[in-house]
């Protein structure tokens, strides 16, 4: 089980690489080997975001591993998961940035 966030141990050097591209438009990839750290430095990015005035509505944490999406299909995953919480206006366009864990 991941840590609550007061737990996650400090990875500043990691999570500064992340905030100085967080507004870039290219997808922030993590990768690593087993138990490295990568959804600890994920967390401690939504809680950076939340510090730093991002409203919990922009922030869309899932875990893949979660047994509720064990069966279902990678369009529902998407459509009901993500594209169904973000707000829209206009023909189709969102208004707000979104960040997606």
């Amino acid at each position: 089980m991941l840590k609550s966030g007061s737990e996650l141990r400090s990875r500043d050097l990691y999570l500064h690489r992340l905030i100085a591209f967080q507004d870039a438009d290219p997808v922030k990839i993590i990768t690593g080997i087993r138990r490295c750290g990568k959804s600890s430095l994920l967390k401690l990015m939504a809680q950076h975001l939340r510090n730093n005035d991002v409203t919990e509505e922009q922030i869309i944490e899932l875990n893949f591993e979660s047994m509720k999406f064990r069966r279902m299909g990678v369009e529902t995953l998407y459509y009901t998961q993500l594209f169904a919480r973000f707000p829209r206006y206009g023909h189709g366009t969102y208004h707000r940035k979104h960040r997606l864990f």
